[in-house]
């Protein structure tokens, strides 16, 4: 496997939700954190480049939450090895986002893919109402598109929001469910 630059690893403290420390994978796929004090602690691996937005973020050992990452025992004056990251390419949803009246492309909301579980990703579209929301993780997302002052063409007008498939309620919004291939076992 191509090692990945462009990654951002967060250090968790064990007892904690915020990362003391945030270091990115070098242009070989290395990585080197120091200072930190001898405890445990919670890694997660996450690409920043837009062109590698396709992968599914993850903790280390192959987990998609923090709740069920493996802990990382650091020793003081030491160097912990082996804490390494493989990244699996997403899932996507795609579309564009149109005004109702005129079938025009509209950019001027945010899209958001909520997932029931672990699944997470938001965009905006393009000037022609065109997105795309890419390394989305198996799960069944509600899309909703949640307008933003257009200033540019409507001159200050708010869109309302929406969700997928022409509904108006979040509890009406119909799922979309997306499967990830397992690299350990693909489909």
């Amino acid at each position: 496997l191509a090692p990945l630059s462009d990654v951002e690893i967060y250090i968790y403290a064990s007892n904690s939700a915020t990362y003391p420390v945030a270091t990115t994978f070098t242009r070989n796929g290395t990585y080197l954190t120091q200072g930190l004090p001898a405890s445990s602690y919670y890694v997660r691996f996450r690409t920043t480049n837009t062109t590698d937005q396709e992968y599914i973020e993850e903790y280390y050992k192959d987990t998609a939450t923090l709740a069920t990452a493996s802990a990382v025992t650091v020793n003081a004056g030491s160097i912990t090895s082996g804490i390494n990251g493989e990244l699996t390419v997403g899932a996507t949803i795609s579309g564009r986002v149109t005004l109702q009246t005129t079938g025009e492309g509209i950019s001027a909301v945010s899209v958001v893919a909520d997932g029931n579980g672990a699944g997470y990703g938001s965009t905006n579209p393009d000037s022609d109402g065109y997105y795309t929301i890419y390394g989305l993780a198996s799960d069944s997302y509600k899309v909703g598109f949640y307008g933003t002052r257009d200033d540019r063409r409507c001159g200050y007008i708010q869109y309302s929001t929406s969700f997928y498939n022409g509904k108006s309620r979040l509890e009406d919004a119909e799922l979309l469910t997306l499967a990830v291939p397992n690299r350990n076992n693909p489909a």
